[in-house]
């Protein structure tokens, strides 16, 4: 009886602390505002726009769609008698080059932000499980369900994974996304001196002033290596706009908390589903403290 006392009550302490989570994730949703992107302004924002490609599209290894970006994840799960435990082993989080695009303007996402890790359970926390802070296609399946290549690219702990779940954004997808905004900072090169470093609107406004020139080379810290500056900035109405801003984590993120959020679900269906989850789990956690009493009250 007493076990069983004890079980209730973790059940109870469990489903309050689900509810308040999702009770926060409702009221965090709903006191950020939709911001149009030529609004922008440093801090937490909510937006929504559609998946522009940039680069060439990639085929995930799972589902084998085409897209823009995946996060694949491949776990050992196990069982002892009632536990389960699940534990990621492999994660491979990849994107082409993309934006987003509301019609006033275009941002690119930090997509390393995306990916996190949260313990399996309070049974076994130094089991980490790895997903991403993304609500897209998803697909789950075994790693025998991934190519030879693809499976050997991944390395020999494939054979000890026998779960896989795949997440990927689409081009065209529309998307709600919820996070921290800030401004490109561009290193500027010339002949070896550096200068900078300057908001997009700053190198365009030094550039129409002839003070920053074409052949200078420019650099942030998202691309792989120095480009010519003219890459930067378009020299016609045909050419794709270069993103002024980034959608990153918050600064102030927790453990638990990816400090960003991208869905294909619209901001109320999300504002529901946290609503419901909230309203379930804190039932839930009334019936247990009930069952917790009672079963308290019998032992004694």
């Amino acid at each position: 009886m007493v076990v069983l006392t004890y079980t209730f009550l973790a059940f109870s302490l469990i489903a309050f602390l689900l509810a308040g989570l999702a009770f926060f994730s409702h009221r965090k949703m709903k006191s950020n505002p939709e911001i149009l992107i030529k609004d922008l302004q440093e801090g937490q924002i909510t937006i929504n726009g559609t998946v522009e490609a940039r680069g060439p599209l990639l085929t995930s290894p799972l589902a084998k769609a085409q897209c823009v970006f995946y996060g694949l994840f491949l776990n050992s799960h196990s069982s002892s008698g009632k536990d389960h435990y699940n534990e990621t082993l492999i994660k491979d989080v990849t994107s082409t080059s993309f934006v987003v695009n509301d019609g006033t303007g275009v941002v690119a996402i930090k997509t390393d932000d995306l990916a996190f890790s949260h313990p399996d359970s309070i049974v076994s926390p130094f089991r980490k499980v790895g997903d991403v802070a993304v609500v897209g296609h998803r697909a789950t399946g075994t790693p025998e369900d991934l190519s030879r290549e693809v499976r050997q690219a991944l390395g020999e702990d494939v054979h000890r994974c026998n779960q896989a779940h795949e997440t990927c954004l689409k081009d065209g997808d529309e998307l709600w996304i919820f996070g921290y905004a800030k401004r490109y900072e561009i290193h500027i090169n010339r002949r070896g001196e550096q200068y900078g470093p300057y908001s997009m609107a700053k190198v365009k406004e030094l550039y129409a002033a002839n003070q920053l020139l074409s052949t200078d080379l420019a650099w942030y810290p998202e691309v792989d290596e120095w480009k010519l500056l003219s890459e930067f900035i378009p020299s016609s109405p045909n050419v794709p706009i270069t993103p002024e801003w980034q959608i990153v984590a918050k600064p102030n993120k927790g453990k638990l908390d990816p400090g960003i959020h991208v869905s294909i679900k619209s901001k109320e269906a999300q504002q529901e589903i946290s609503s419901r989850v909230s309203k379930y789990c804190f039932g839930a956690g009334l019936v247990f403290a009930v069952l917790f009493i009672f079963c308290w009250l019998m032992a004694w």
